[in-house]
């Protein structure tokens, strides 16, 4: 008797520690994420921790490039909502053969959040430039990785790679309503990667 209760018990305790455990999210923190401005997707998986499983994605045209799209089963938190991600990634390949990875995270709150609210959350940790947008989208922009002195060769592969000249080596964070029903937060940061590249020559 005495055994089938302790089973019981266990039994209890595993299943609670299960449902805690699915029922859990985690928080991600910006003054603690660097990497989230970032375009390596070995970085993306670690901000997120989790592993992209390469059979297990679904593909879209964005910008004219087909991403491949990665939906972890994990939900997260910013600055206490909840929020699910996708994270879209490819591989650009620069002029010499080499081959860049771009990593998107597009996190999507489940409720419709204040953008003057959610924008001075982030205002806290970022500096933030060249602020844009209305009363549905509120976007920023910033020189986050460029550095003068490699602006000749950044300018080079990025006409290569694209075929036109870059305005600004830029990050690009977008906030913005999604249908009036929840609000999304974007992280573009296409030129980082480039500039990654070109910041590993010699």
């Amino acid at each position: 008797m005495m055994k089938k209760i302790v089973h019981a018990f266990i039994i209890c305790l595993f299943s609670g520690m299960i449902i805690t455990a699915c029922g859990k999210s985690k928080e991600i923190k910006y003054c603690e994420s660097m990497s989230l401005f970032g375009a390596s997707l070995p970085e993306a998986c670690e901000l997120l921790g989790i592993d992209v499983d390469s059979e297990n994605y679904s593909e879209k045209m964005m910008g004219g490039r087909n991403f491949k799209i990665y939906t972890p089963e994990e939900l997260y938190t910013i600055n206490g909502y909840k929020t699910s991600v996708d994270l879209y990634f490819l591989q650009l390949q620069a002029p010499d053969g080499q081959e860049m990875g771009l990593a998107i995270i597009r996190f999507s709150f489940e409720d419709l959040i204040s953008l003057d609210e959610f924008a001075d959350y982030l205002e806290e940790h970022y500096t933030l430039q060249n602020k844009y947008g209305g009363k549905s989208e509120i976007g920023w922009q910033g020189e986050y990785y460029f550095d003068l002195n490699k602006s000749d060769k950044f300018v080079k592969v990025y006409t290569e790679l694209f075929d036109f000249k870059p305005l600004a080596p830029i990050w690009i964070l977008q906030l913005n309503q999604v249908k009036g029903n929840h609000t999304e937060l974007m992280l573009l940061c296409e030129e980082a990667a480039i500039y990654r590249y070109i910041d590993s020559f010699n």
